[in-house]
């Protein structure tokens, strides 16, 4: 009857012991898992910055008769004014609140300022609204900067550098906050010869 009871015993702590082990592989795979969608939500973000920054270098190619610094900017969200014009063949103007419309009038300068502002800033179509890319990417600023100015465009060479926050970093829970903020802002540069 002893033999019994020390039996059952042993299988109860048995039971016990792996539940807990259950338990602790668990948590360890929802943390993993956790980091994970973080991981790929800012490998997402950096594939969007990836293409902006091509999206401008490719603008800035494509505006041959521009002058050589034109482009030269270091733009932040903050600084997002609609331009004068929208220089875009494309652009109808009926997002809501947007009072842009197409001109096909532009100079080479002007479809620049258009470019920066298409591309850092996009369209605002409302308040609560996040529509820009500013906005839905945490951009921190876009900088150009033109490393050989020459007369027009084709004449120089730039640097293209575009920051955010990196989502994975800032929400970090082992580092302190002062690593944190050295280490959430990321940025993606890309050197322009036209």
């Amino acid at each position: 009857m002893m033999h019994r009871q020390y039996v059952i015993g042993f299988a109860l702590l048995e039971v016990v012991i792996t539940m807990f082990v259950m338990a602790v592989g668990l948590l360890g795979m929802a943390a993993l898992q956790s980091a994970s969608v973080k991981n790929s939500l800012d490998t997402g973000a950096r594939s969007q910055i990836t293409w902006m920054t091509s999206e401008i270098v490719e603008r800035i190619r494509s505006n041959p008769g521009a002058s050589g610094n034109s482009y030269s900017t270091n733009m932040v969200p903050a600084n997002c004014a609609v331009p004068a014009k929208a220089c875009a063949d494309n652009y109808t103007g009926n997002a809501i609140g947007n009072p842009l419309t197409g001109d096909d009038t532009c100079s080479a300068d002007e479809v620049a300022s258009y470019d920066i502002w298409d591309t850092f800033c996009g369209v605002d179509v409302g308040e609560g609204v996040l529509s820009g890319s500013s906005d839905l990417l945490e951009l921190q600023n876009l900088t150009i900067s033109c490393d050989t100015c020459g007369t027009t465009v084709i004449d120089s060479d730039y640097t293209v550098s575009i920051s955010w926050i990196s989502q994975s970093i800032a929400d970090e829970q082992s580092m302190d906050s002062g690593e944190i903020n050295t280490r959430k802002v990321r940025t993606i540069s890309m050197k322009v010869y036209p």
